[in-house]
């Protein structure tokens, strides 16, 4: 996905440049010279995209032991406690309702 939207960004970069990359071309430039200005390009687009996911990423997660959500703290082991609880409470009532000692 985000090749897509490189893709796409790098199409549109180039296709807004085309008249520049035409003058460049009959001044003389090369093929490898222009490319590369059309690849440096990409690289600062992918650098700046990462730089901000990283940003995004390191603020939006939280630091270990707090809450995901503020005012629902829950640690791992209460939440397993509980499905625990709940297993045997379901076990005791097939046990008690006979569902347990006539497999379907």
């Amino acid at each position: 996905m985000p090749c897509l939207g490189l893709h796409g960004v790098l199409a549109y970069s180039v296709s807004q440049r085309t008249h520049e990359i035409g003058v460049r071309m009959a001044l003389g430039a090369e093929r490898r010279d222009v490319l590369r200005l059309v690849l440096k390009h990409g690289v600062v687009l992918v650098l700046i995209g990462v730089g901000i996911g990283l940003i995004g990423a390191v603020s939006l997660t939280p630091l270990p032991g707090q809450p995901l959500v503020r005012g629902y703290r829950h640690r791992l082991s209460d939440v397993c406690r509980r499905f625990a609880l709940a297993d045997r409470r379901r076990g005791a009532r097939q046990l008690h309702s006979g569902a347990a000692s006539h497999p379907r």
